[in-house]
């Protein structure tokens, strides 16, 4: 923030010079100045309800403060023009929703509100600490929106939202879905659908990793502590782990695990996964998979089918869809080991169980510890008489 009064000048000969102005105190002590695509807005407000609503402009502007315009509020007359602060990066129309709210102009504070209008009221929320300001109005924002849902509740945006909000059922549920839906770029960026993460996302939620690969696996070296995408990372890991782990069995040769002990079940097994896995680019290098999506990892490995057709007779012959005539009367008493021993039974299995228990976060882990305090200590205790909450006692 800067309350330089050069400001509006220099912005006023760059834009088209169209001003829209609200007055939410007539004595306002405030000038906040925003632009937009459309012009400069002007919002003239009390410094006092400002300091009340938000501990960001408390600190700079509150009884206390030692900064610039605190300074030059308490050298203000009763005939001074508004201090004027510049708030060039928040967006008016949100703003204005907020101020609304603050002011207790509660008439002309919209009743609903889009996803997208909510995620600006959650930027500028977030950004000057206001939640408690609009605790009541929040609820009736969001309550139509998430229950029950219009429409599947999803998205960066939304987890944005959560966090700002602090609805920590929704926070958690969706930090497990964009670990399932984000795909990752070369140097590690998270992606849903293309784009890169809303930038308001604190980065230790959702953080940067450096990709690196040894072999059959690939290494994941540490920068900031980024736990969606840390834990997307370890899934991922934990899965390719998974597919080499089932391969490695099939392939000792002094173990068999085909129901009924015979080798040439393993060695049918053995030889399936192989080149299946290797037509999927996934063993003996898992490179091609890394950046993907887990959920689009998973339905490609739900996707692998072990052949019904797949026979075995005596201990060493076999024959896996051939349905020619030699064939047929070579192998007479053939049967069919794919029911009992596919090599896909255990594994999907495995995988499936690694997608429904990866962790999700949870919001305490990564709102800020002065919102929690706040939290605790002015929120009343269960059983409180909110009637009845305070009562008299003797001077001393």
């Amino acid at each position: 923030m800067d309350s330089s009064r050069s400001v509006v000048p220099s912005i006023t000969s760059r834009l088209t010079p169209k001003v829209a102005s609200i007055e939410f105190d007539h004595e306002g002590d405030v000038l906040l100045i925003l632009l937009s695509a459309s012009g400069i807005a002007r919002f003239r407000v009390n410094s006092n309800i400002l300091c009340i609503a938000s501990p960001v402009f408390r600190a700079m502007l509150g009884a206390n403060s030692k900064f610039k315009e605190r300074a030059a509020l308490s050298a203000r007359t009763p005939t001074s023009e508004p201090l004027e602060l510049s708030l060039p990066d928040d967006d008016p129309k949100a703003l204005v929703v907020i101020l609304r709210v603050i002011h207790l102009q509660y008439d002309w504070v919209p009743p609903s509100l889009d996803e997208n209008q909510l995620y600006k009221i959650a930027v500028i929320c977030d950004k000057y600490d206001m939640r408690q300001s609009l605790e009541v109005w929040l609820a009736k924002w969001i309550s139509p929106l998430v229950d029950p849902p219009a429409k599947p509740i999803s998205g960066d945006k939304w987890l944005f939202i959560a966090y700002a909000f602090g609805r920590q059922d929704l926070f958690s549920r969706l930090t497990k879905d964009l670990i399932l839906q984000c795909r990752s770029d070369e140097d590690g960026n998270l992606l849903l659908n293309g784009n890169t993460l809303s930038e308001h996302i604190p980065g230790r939620i959702v953080g940067e990793w450096d990709l690196g690969y040894h072999r059959h696996r690939s290494l994941i070296a540490h920068t900031p502590s980024a736990e969606i995408s840390a834990r997307r990372h370890q899934t991922i890991e934990a899965m390719i782990d998974c597919i080499h782990s089932t391969i490695e069995e099939y392939g000792a040769p002094n173990t068999s695990k085909c129901t009924t002990g015979r080798n040439t079940c393993d060695d049918l097994a053995f030889g399936f996964l192989i080149r299946t896995f290797k037509r999927l680019k996934i063993y003996p290098e898992a490179s091609q998979i890394v950046s993907q999506a887990i959920q689009e990892i998973k339905r490609l490995l739900d996707s692998v089918s072990f052949p019904s057709d797949a026979h075995i007779s005596g201990e060493s012959s076999a024959t896996v869809g051939c349905q020619c005539q030699s064939c047929r009367s070579a192998i007479p008493q053939a049967t069919s080991h794919a029911a009992t021993c596919s090599p896909l039974l255990g594994y999907q299995g495995k995988i499936e169980t690694l997608v429904n228990n990866i962790e999700v976060l949870s919001y305490t882990d990564f709102v800020r510890a002065d919102s929690l305090a706040k939290e605790n200590t002015t929120a009343p205790s269960p059983g409180t008489n909110l009637w009845q909450c305070y009562e008299y006692g003797l001077v001393t």
